[in-house]
């Protein structure tokens, strides 16, 4: 039953998966809502303290958002109105491990 709404993701957004590893099933959830319209991709980060996913705006006016293993926002490291995001990212490391899981064809 889980698999219909990723093949009808794949059907309507033509997915095209960048990483051998599946995307977790509260990623491919976000994908399925209406908003998926205005990403253009998505990353995997892996930090010390666990793995993210930070979702890439189409525009520069949306906040990009970074969602934890568990689906939970954690915050918007940039993009909105003045590209600062929300502030409450805080400091990420500068060299970190980040990895295309999906990206919308053009």
């Amino acid at each position: 039953m889980r698999a219909v709404p990723l093949l009808l993701l794949c059907a309507l957004f033509g997915c095209q998966k960048e990483d051998d590893d599946l995307l977790p099933a509260c990623v491919v959830e976000v994908l399925t809502e209406k908003e998926v319209l205005h990403y253009i991709q998505i990353e995997r980060w892996a930090l010390d303290d666990g793995e993210y996913y930070y979702f890439t705006a189409d525009c520069c006016d949306f906040p990009n958002p970074l969602y934890n293993e568990r689906c939970e926002r954690v915050c918007f490291p940039d993009g909105g109105f003045t590209g600062g995001g929300d502030g409450n990212c805080g400091e990420f490391p500068q060299d970190f491990e980040r990895t295309v899981v999906w990206r919308r064809p053009d």
